[in-house]
């Protein structure tokens, strides 16, 4: 899928606000940021995953136009979250997707560590064929760098991806990747069966569990976020 409004963005303080990201569409478009964009990483963490997340987007559209624009964390996971991506136009149709890293709570992390996590977290949000990918300057930013360098590479990152990558230029530039699609296909049966159960109901407080728990357990060391920048 094209994707002309695509536009690669940094905030050179930190978070992005809603009326920011609201300014970059329409007025025929319905801004919906989801609940999952404030405690993706807890979530990550407490063992939840795309479907949790589709299924907090599905619960939000009741009476939805026909253009909805999501702002939805991603993580990591290249394969699951372009996946996530595609499942989310394929079940909600014509829809605009701007993407943020969802490692908001490991600021404490190796300079170049982070600089790696947001890499990746564009590519994942490019090949999901999201129309804006924001790369925030604190996902990148730590002790050693300044706001200015790295909005600087968080910007660079962006650019690279949007103009060198080649991927904005056809359908869909994964189109062919067996193990996207099986994954996609694996999230959509999952949401199915649980839309058709009382998950949907649920799933608001596993949310609130979720983000009261993490936290929780990570100070306690009953669960440890695994990831090198415990290791450098």
């Amino acid at each position: 899928m094209n994707n002309p409004a695509w536009q690669g963005c940094v905030r050179w303080d930190g978070e992005q606000s809603k009326d920011e990201v609201r300014s970059l569409y329409g007025d025929d478009v319905r801004f919906l940021p989801t609940e999952f964009t404030v405690n993706a990483s807890t979530w990550r963490q407490a063992g939840y995953g795309p479907v949790s997340e589709i299924l907090l987007i599905l619960d939000r559209l009741e009476g939805r136009t026909d253009k909805v624009s999501l702002l939805v964390a991603v993580s990591t996971r290249i394969i699951e979250e372009t996946a996530k991506l595609w499942a989310l136009r394929e079940l909600l149709g014509p829809i605009y997707i701007c993407t943020i890293g969802d490692v908001r709570d490991l600021a404490p992390s190796e300079d170049g560590t982070n600089l790696v996590r947001t890499t990746l977290q564009s590519v994942a949000g490019v090949w999901g064929s999201a129309d804006e990918v924001c790369v925030l300057p604190h996902d990148v930013n730590t002790h050693g760098f300044s706001d200015l360098e790295a909005a600087r590479y968080a910007l660079a990152v962006t650019r690279l991806l949007r103009h060198e990558s080649r991927f904005m230029i056809v359908a869909s530039g994964l189109a062919g990747a067996e193990a996207i699609e099986a994954e996609k296909s694996r999230i959509l049966r999952e949401v199915d069966e649980a839309r058709r159960s009382n998950q949907p109901v649920e799933h608001r407080l596993e949310n609130d569990k979720a983000w009261l728990d993490g936290p929780r357990r990570q100070q306690d060391e009953e669960r440890v976020f695994v990831g090198v920048n415990r290791f450098i």
